[in-house]
Parts: structure tokens; sequence; C-alpha cells
């Protein structure tokens, strides 16, 4: 926006501010020579008229400049000036001028000496009409300074006029060009469709001024890949999903190989504009950002969104059919994957998705690969199922987590995980057994109800607060070695099949063993358990439990030797007040001294 003050009206101030000093000084000066006293006398009369004259230029000014408030928007009514005020003006500088001469040749009359006397009536007279031709001046400037307000303000007036007429004709030029590619993207021809949606491409990049503009053409997209047509239905055949061939014509089939084509130029627009780069370079120019999709039941061949940076994503009920790729995506506000199907491998490495993230009730036919990818929210994955086992190695959930119920067909890799909240594996089934190695709990974790074809590995696992393992199937043994749990710890009537191994482990709180169900090997070799809560184990044929250097400790809890294994019970350490170590047994005679563990 233009200055409305300009060099005229800094020159207006300028007169205003000499004619007050002049004015004063002279009148000083006549009464000073006219008294012959000193300037320390005098002096005080200067400011004082210099004042008065200031605030009088100021309000006239502030009267003949522009109103504060009027019209509409931002412009503003301005006062006419009226012919009386015009005859005021001249008045009052004839006045100020009489005035000035008055006083002048007043105080030179009082002058003793009478050659000085007519020298004074002079400068007297001088003095009036200088001032008389200041006031003139400064009238002058003061209605040159209104003239140009007055023109500058309309010179800006026109240019806001002129823009207002360049964006209407912008926008009109716009929805044109939009309408034509949306009638194109309706075609029949295929060849058609792609020139429209190069079109609305084209028409977002050259208006990137305008993020709206973006946001609609992107929602244009994802409609179009969100309709289902018969060429593109789930039941054509696809080169990754395996089984009966479906038979189509060959119509069909050439109009949905041209289909394809269209489709993949429209998720390559979405992925390419999506793209923020990995930091180490510039943000290109075609980025487009806090962009949110909807591909909400839409079904998707062979997507690539590596690298992109999504405000939020919609895919409930999608379906991916080829490859999935989202690596190292940015979800700004979430991302819903409730309820959608992965027909081929799907991969999330490296992704992050801030606030919440669904994956409820998700099929993975194949591989699922999360590995890196961190969950800012909580991460729901309940009921999901993963065909072909997944993988969260060195994945970090920031919020509470939930793999509830989920089904995992083969191995399940949490290797090196961080679980900051609550992670709930709670009836989950895992086919082929699940890897938790170095993996950190730092709060409840719960595998109720779980179920384990293979071994739980917990090698270095660090289980910071309570975990429960009630009524966990462990059909592949479970292996914990420098394992550490630090909370209170629930194995009730947990079932343990096959060979299992705790060594070099802390149970730093509580454990509770209750009603365990032995059908295997255990060892326990070098654990340390705080405070024991054993209530009895059931073990099967050909099943075995063996303690080496294990040592509980219990001050102020009885241990049960009769709930202890068949051969086994606690024996007070004499070096170590409070403490117990599992010593062998005679079975015939339990209260015996026997023989310890270490010595087999």
């Amino acid at each position: 926006m233009r200055r409305l003050i300009s060099s005229d009206a800094t020159r207006l101030l300028r007169a205003v501010a000499l004619l007050a000093i002049g004015t004063g000084t002279g009148l000083g000066a006549v009464q000073a020579e006219t008294n012959n006293v000193s300037v320390a006398t005098y002096f005080p009369l200067s400011p004082l008229l210099g004042l008065i004259a200031l605030m009088f230029i100021i309000g006239v000014i502030y009267y003949l400049s522009p109103a504060k408030t009027g019209g509409s928007g931002d412009r503003k009514s301005f006062r006419l000036i009226s012919a009386w005020w015009v005859l005021i003006g001249i008045g009052i500088v004839i006045v100020f001028a009489w005035a000035t001469t008055a006083i002048l040749l007043v105080l030179a009359d009082s002058s003793p000496d009478a050659a000085k006397r007519t020298e004074l009536r002079l400068d007297a007279v001088k003095t009036g009409l200088t001032v008389g031709a200041g006031g003139a001046g400064l009238a002058a400037l003061i209605l040159g300074a209104r003239r140009q307000w007055l023109t500058e303000r309309g010179q800006h007036h026109e240019e806001q006029v002129q823009e207002r007429k360049e964006y209407d004709e912008t926008e009109r030029r716009i929805t044109e060009l939009y309408t034509k590619a949306v009638e194109q993207i309706g075609h029949d021809k295929a060849a058609v469709r792609l020139a429209g949606f190069y079109s609305l491409e084209r028409l977002a990049q050259d208006n990137k001024g305008s993020p709206s503009h973006q946001q609609t053409i992107v929602n244009v997209i994802c409609a179009y890949l969100r309709m289902s047509t018969s060429s593109s239905d789930k039941s054509l055949p696809t080169r990754e999903h395996s089984g009966t061939p479906i038979h189509v014509s060959a119509a069909d089939s050439a109009d949905w190989l041209q289909e394809r084509e269209v489709r993949l130029a429209a998720q390559e627009i979405l992925a390419t504009h999506l793209r923020r780069g990995d930091g180490s370079r510039p943000t290109p120019r075609t980025f487009w950002p806090a962009i949110r999709i909807n591909l909400r039941g839409a079904i998707l061949e062979d997507f690539n969104f590596d690298k992109c940076s999504i405000e939020f994503a919609d895919f409930r009920g999608a379906c991916f059919r080829g490859e999935a790729s989202f690596i190292g995506t940015h979800f700004l506000s979430g991302a819903d994957f409730s309820d959608s199907n992965f027909l081929a491998d799907a991969y999330f490495s490296e992704s992050h998705i801030v606030e919440c993230c669904n994956f409820q009730r998700v099929l993975f036919s194949e591989e699922a690969n999360f590995r890196g990818a961190s969950f800012s929210g909580p991460a729901q994955f309940d009921h999901a199922r993963f065909e072909q086992g997944a993988n969260f190695g060195e994945c970090s959930f920031e919020g509470a987590t939930v793999f509830a119920n989920a089904e995992f067909g083969k191995g399940a890799g949490y290797w090196g995980a961080t679980f900051h909240r609550d992670a709930l594996f709670e009836q989950a089934h895992f086919t082929d057994g699940a890897e938790f190695g170095s993996a950190r709990f730092k709060n409840h974790a719960g595998f109720d109800g779980a179920k384990l074809g293979g071994a739980m590995m917990l090698n270095d696992t660090i289980f910071s607060n309570y975990t429960t393992f009630r009524t966990v199937e462990f059909g592949g043994g479970i292996w914990a070695e420098n394992a550490s749990f630090k909370g209170n710890t629930r194995f009730g009537l947990a079932k343990f099949a096959g060979m299992s191994r705790i060594e070099n482990t802390t149970f730093s709180a509580r454990l509770h063993f209750d009603q365990l169900r032995i059908i295997g090997l255990i060892d326990f070799v070098n654990v340390s358990i705080k405070d024991l809560e054993l209530y009895g184990w059931t073990c099967g044929p050909d099943s075995s439990i063996d303690f080496w250097d294990t040592y509980i400790e219990s001050r102020d809890r009885e241990l049960h030797p009769e709930y202890w294994p068949a051969g086994w019970g606690p024996v007070a350490c004499d070096d170590r007040p409070g403490w117990f170590k599992v010593v062998e047994r005679d079975a015939d005679e339990p209260g015996a001294t026997s023989k310890r563990s270490d010595d087999l």
C-alpha cells in the first residue's frame, strides 16, 4: 500500500514549526529590545506562541484530512471543504497578521529612544506582513497536502479495483479450465481422461498461491479413484493375486488396461505433488503442502507414496492391488486404513504417523513391513490379519498400541521396538511365534489369552511396568535371556509346550505363577526373583522343570513348598538373609535336605 503522507506534507510540518518559532522569537526580540532585558526573560514567550500555532495547524489538518471511518471495506470517505471554511481561513490569517503587527507596534512605542522606536515600528510592520504571508503560504501547503492525499488515495483505490478485476478474471479463467478438465475426465476415451488429469495438475501448479485450488483438484482426483467401474472391479484378475483365473472378454480386458493406465497416472500425479523430499535438498517447487486425501473404498494399483507428506489420509475400505509402498511417508494428522485390503506386499518402513493411526481389521495378504516406523499417537491394529507375518522391528510406539485379536500367519517381528505406553496383544494369534528381542515396554504390556504356535523370544527385552501373560499358550515355549521384568508379572493359567528357557533374567517385582500347565521342558538358569507368588503347577507326562542358580527374595511371604513341582523347593540362604535358593529335593521326603540344582 502506498504511503498517504507525501513529501509535501513533510514540508508542511516543517513550515508550521518554523513559522511558530519565528513568530514567537520575533515577538520576544522586540520586547527585549524595548525593555532592554536579557534573553532569559522573554524566551518563554516563543514556545508558548509556537505551541498555540502548532495546535491550531494540527486541528486544521485533522479536519481537512480523510475521515477515519466511512464507506465500505477499507475505503475511507473524505470531508469536503465548504466556502465558509475558506473565508474563515482567510480571516484567521488576516487577524493573526494584524494582531502580531499591533502587539509589535505597542511594544515598539514603549521604547524610550525615539530613533530606535521608528526602527522598531518598521520591523513590527515587516514582521506582521511576514506572518500574514507565512499564514497564506501555510494555507497553500495545507491545501497542497490534501490534494496530494486525495491523489494518492485515488490511485490506491484504482490499484485495488484493478487487482480485484484481475483476480475476478483469473478466477473466471480457472473456473473455465477446471470445468473443461472435469468434463474431459468424464469422457469415454482413456486418452481424453488422461488429458483432463494433466490439465488439472497444470492448473493447480500454476496457481500455487491459492492452496484451496490444489486441495480442490486433489479432491477431484481422489473422487475419480474412488469411483468403482465394471472394469476396475475387485473381481478382475491381477498379476499378484493367485487362485482360479477369472475369464473376461477381450474387449473388457482392453478397456481395463486403458483404465488402469489412467488410474496409475492419477496416482502418480498425487504422489509427485505430495513428495517433500528427504530434507537433504530444498523442498521441490512441485510440492503441495497441507493436503488431505480421501481414498475411502478406492481400488488402487501399484500404489507408491514413498517420501510423501500428507496432512491426513483416509484409506478406509480401500483395496491395494500390487505393491503398496509408503516408505518414509509422513502423515501429519493421522491415517485411517481400517477395513482395507493389501493383496500384495505392503511397505511402511521409516514412515511417521502423527496422532491416531488406524489399521483395524486390515488384511495383509503378503508381507507387511513396518520396520523403523514411528507412531506418535495411538496405534490400532486390533483384529488385523497378517497372513505372511509382519515386521515391526525398531518401531517406536509413542501412544497406546493395540494388537488385540490380531492374527499373524507367519512370524511377527518386534525386535528393538519401543512401546512408550500400554501395549496390548490380548487374544492375538501368532502361528509361528513372535520375536520381541531387545524390545522396550515402558508401560503395561498385556498378552492375556494370546496363542503362539512357535517360540516367544524375549532376549534382552525390558518390561518396565506391569506385565501379564495370563492364559497364554506358549506352543513353542518362551526364551528369555538377559530379560528384565521391573513390574509385577503374571503367568496365571499359562500353558507351556515345547522347550522354554529363562536365563540371566531378573524379576524385580512380584512374579505370579498361578496354576501353570507344563507339557514340555522349562529351564530356569541364573534367575533372580524379587517376590514369588506360587499356587501350583500342573505337569504333563514327559515334562520337566529345572532350576539352576535360581534365587528368590521373600521377606514377608510364604513360599508354599507344597505347591512346588515334585523334587524342587526353596532353601534359605545363610549368607543372604531373606533370600532362598531353589534346590532339588527328594520327592519322597519334601522336608529333607536335598541336593542343590547346581550340583547336578
